[in-house]
């Protein structure tokens, strides 16, 4: 548990820290920070539980308009415990890579917050 919230309050920190600027059409943005996976355990096996696992993610987005971007998600691999009733029986990784759309309407001077909608294919291993 330590570990997640020391990766999400560096998250936040370099949140915080990043510079605003308005993006514009052919801008290329590179982050990085840290990442959660928290699988949802629900199963009909009772005692049945998978652990959260943080990772390094790094992003990549081309915008493709002032307003519109296509970013690329990846990570370094996430492992998560599986448990039976407290004991652990087996151990899986897996990686995440995610591609979105984004819109990013520029709200005030310093502020264009963005969303976005995008496809998912996790690998596991």
């Amino acid at each position: 548990m330590k570990a997640v919230k020391t990766v999400l309050l560096s998250a936040v920190l370099a949140a915080a820290a990043s510079p605003v600027m308005a993006y514009e059409s052919g801008d290329f943005i590179l982050r990085f920070g840290g990442a959660m996976v928290a699988p949802d355990a629900s199963s009909e096996v009772d005692g049945l539980d998978v652990d959260d696992g943080a990772s390094l993610a790094f992003t990549g987005t081309w915008m493709f308009s002032d307003v519109l971007g296509l970013e690329l998600v990846a990570a370094l691999p996430f492992e998560h415990d599986i448990t039976l009733n407290g004991d652990k029986v087996a151990s899986t990784q897996q990686l995440p890579p995610t591609l979105f759309v984004q819109y990013a309407p520029p709200l005030a001077e310093s502020f264009q917050p963005y969303a976005g909608i995008g496809v998912n294919y996790t690998l596991f291993f």
